[in-house]
């Protein structure tokens, strides 16, 4: 699947990663887990859990009268090489033995086409059947979402493809499009609104074009976060940014789970606001990212001190679970959980999770200038 489908395969292999808790979750189960290289916390909602409780190899009696003749380490134990060749001659092929030599995968019987094809190619000479030589996808350190989110391919509202694509809402009875921000086309915008004092939480104030063109050229290359302008009636209004919660600071402070996505909102500058402006933005980012079915959670995380952002987003249904010292900022951290399917949208969010969420004490966090 993974060389052949075209995309990402829906399988991971966590190294260094110990499970330290699993409880029920809404029918399901959630997995709490715990890097053991950087002390990183991570959940996972899943539908069912196969624990692996271990194996002993068997004996190989009916081989000691061979013994002489085949590869043994210093233990004693058989030991076949590269392509499971137990004899010098290579006469003796051992199958489903050997995990020093081969390490876990040498019983798993889900290998056994791989190693028959080796041991095929060594006994005819030729190569019969191919193999690939890199198989490896695991991930080290911090875990990406399965995929960027939001994914809007296909979604209802959504048009175009990748980089080209626009997103269209009506909330509160105004009509909203999203479109990903072109630096060279969208700069003088960006630049003129960053770089002003009421943008202070994005760190660009009184920067030059080419620091922000800078910002966003790597924002637009960084597969976890993406930047979006919002448009009404064909005029910029808004700066939306979202991004993976997985490959950002929260990781180390926070267990973050497939399905969370951040967000982080900026409302232009203007001579004449409109009464309403702040809440129908939010609620046409909110639709931005339910767009996405992968998206179960959405976070937010201001400065503890910007009270007028806090009200904004407990007015959406946002619940601050707690107080995070980040390195330019002690941020409330705060979730907004997906709406039931029975739930017309995010505005009938009521707080139904009542889990309780502890931060981790005082734990460093290296936090980007744009995030």
């Amino acid at each position: 699947m993974r060389r052949n489908s075209g995309s990402h395969a829906p399988v991971r292999l966590l190294a260094a990663t110990e499970l330290t808790r699993s409880q029920s979750h809404d029918g399901r189960v959630l997995l709490s887990w715990r890097n053991t290289e950087n002390g990183h916390e991570r959940e996972t909602i899943t539908d069912a859990v196969v624990a692996g409780t271990g194996y002993a190899p068997s004996p190989l009696p009916w081989l000691d009268e061979a013994r002489d003749q085949l590869f043994l380490d210093s233990a004693g134990r058989i030991s076949p090489d590269r392509y499971h060749r137990a004899s010098a001659d290579g006469t003796v092929h051992v199958l489903n033995h050997g995990e020093h030599t081969h390490a876990l995968t040498a019983p798993d019987l889900g290998m056994g086409p791989l190693r028959n094809a080796h041991i095929l190619n060594r006994i005819v000479g030729s190569e019969q059947y191919r193999t690939e030589e890199r198989t490896t996808f695991q991930s080290f350190g911090r875990l990406p979402q399965a995929r960027p989110v939001p994914c809007l391919d296909g979604a209802p509202g959504a048009v175009g493809k990748g980089d080209d694509i626009r997103f269209t809402t009506e909330c509160q009875g105004r009509r909203f499009e999203f479109r990903h921000v072109a630096v060279n086309r969208d700069l003088p915008v960006l630049h003129d609104w960053l770089s002003q004092p009421r943008a202070a939480a994005w760190h660009l104030v009184g920067a030059s074009q080419q620091a922000v063109a800078t910002e966003y050229r790597r924002m637009a290359e960084d597969p976890s976060e993406t930047a979006w302008l919002v448009h009404e009636n064909g005029h910029p209004l808004a700066l939306v940014e979202t991004y993976d919660p997985a490959c950002s600071p929260l990781a180390e402070v926070f267990p973050v789970r497939d399905g969370d996505a951040g967000l982080h909102l900026f409302l232009a500058p203007t001579s004449e606001p409109v009464s309403g402006t702040t809440g129908a933005v939010m609620a046409a980012a909110l639709d931005l990212l339910w767009a996405d079915p992968a998206v179960q959670r959405v976070l937010v995380e201001p400065d503890v001190h910007n009270h007028a952002v806090r009200a904004v987003n407990r007015k959406a249904g946002f619940r601050e679970l707690a107080d995070v010292v980040l390195p330019d900022k002690t941020a409330c951290l705060s979730v907004l959980e997906r709406p039931l399917a029975s739930q017309n949208s995010w505005r009938d969010v009521g707080g139904a999770n009542t889990t309780r969420w502890e931060p981790a004490e005082q734990r460093p966090a290296v936090l980007d200038s744009s995030i």
